[in-house]
């Protein structure tokens, strides 16, 4: 009698808890709160502010997190949709609205006669599992095509361990788990860094030959130089590693999940500035990172994507070529992310292969890159 009285408390107490899950998971969607795609963006109609060497400028985001206008799930008739997911470079970081690329290719569609809205899901920080969830957000808004913009790093990281890739696989459908990682993140992440808390933030200082050409500048290469060197190596010399693997699983449920909602689905490679311009690559080696001699000639990753688009059926775009005509002003003279021009470029070189027909260099009409900033 004692072990079947306990046995039935057991399974009440399991039966109950379950419950309760199941009705704290039903909240959760009743309140349309901690969806999967909200995890991977910034906070909705929210107004952010990035300081840092380069710049000093918000960021404003519509009711979903995106950086963007404000868009119907209904799409208009006779309008082609682009869906653009990716990290910081896609987000824009550095650079003020109108002058990113998903905003520049929406202009250059238009003005060539194709009425077209562009969306720009993306987040700085978001790697190849936040691009599947955002993909997986954006086909809720039909678009005609999707873009999703890889950089190296996406491809260089530390495998995921077993339980946290349980949980996130979890998180994609159920909202509790969604909610765990957020409380994970929040306990985990330290405080917002500023210019003036480098240091306390656990970055070291950087060399003292550095120090007497640039000062102690805050930017996202510098810091990710100074804290991991051999990572940001990598990033202009990508291989196959477990990395690589994260990326192409995911990259593959893409593929699965715009070939059953009829989409067309570009794999896009973001050229790193080491592959592109001297300064970039002299800036990280006087940061004590390796690069290697042969880094502007290598094409890695862009071979490793092309191979993957070609297995997966997506199709692929690469303008590292276009970007090596320029080579100088693309980059933040101490960041890796793109200045306006950059993103000019890219967009200019994406329009071009939307509408797969040939053109010349540039733009008709566009001005080139100025020079860039010492």
């Amino acid at each position: 009698m004692r072990h079947r009285t306990l046995a039935t408390r057991l399974a009440l107490l399991i039966g109950g808890g379950l419950m309760g899950l199941v009705c704290a998971e039903l909240a959760l969607r009743a309140l349309d709160a901690y969806s999967p795609a909200s995890f991977h963006l910034l906070p909705p109609h929210s107004r952010l502010r990035d300081v840092q060497t380069g710049w000093d400028l918000f960021y404003e985001t519509n009711a979903q997190g995106w950086r963007d206008d404000e868009y119907e799930k209904a799409k208009p008739a006779g309008v082609l949709r682009v869906a653009s997911i990716g990290d910081s470079f896609t987000f824009g970081q550095g650079c003020p609205r109108g002058t990113i690329f998903p905003d520049v290719l929406e202009t250059l569609l238009n003005l060539a006669g194709e009425k077209t809205q562009v969306l720009n899901l993306s987040s700085p920080g978001v790697g190849p599992e936040g691009y599947f969830v955002l993909l997986e957000e954006a086909l809720r808004y039909r678009p005609d095509v999707v873009v999703v913009s890889f950089y190296a790093n996406d491809a260089t990281g530390p495998p995921t361990p077993w339980l946290n890739g349980a949980v996130r696989d979890l998180s994609h459908r159920f909202r509790l788990f969604v909610l765990a990682r957020d409380l994970r993140r929040r306990i985990a992440s330290p405080p917002t860094v500023t210019r003036d808390d480098l240091r306390w933030s656990g970055v070291p200082p950087p060399p003292p030959e550095f120090q007497r050409l640039y000062g102690e500048p805050h930017t996202n290469l510098v810091a990710a130089c100074l804290t991991d060197p051999e990572q940001v190596a990598r990033w202009s010399d990508v291989r196959e590693g477990k990395g690589w693997d994260e990326l192409a699983r995911y990259a593959g449920l893409m593929a699965r999940a715009c070939r059953g909602a009829g989409c067309r689905l570009v794999f896009a490679v973001v050229p790193d500035g080491a592959q592109v311009d001297p300064h970039q690559w002299e800036i990280r080696r006087q940061l004590g990172v390796k690069v290697s001699p042969t880094a502007m000639m290598d094409s890695g990753l862009q071979a490793l994507v092309r191979d993957l688009a070609r297995r997966e059926g997506a199709e692929f775009f690469d303008p590292l070529e276009d970007f090596k005509r320029f080579r100088a002003g693309l980059y933040f003279p101490l960041d890796l992310h793109w200045t306006p021009a950059g993103h000019r470029l890219y967009a200019e070189a994406l329009a071009r292969y939307l509408a797969r027909t040939p053109g010349p260099a540039r733009t008709p009409g566009s001005a080139p890159p100025p020079p860039p900033a010492r």
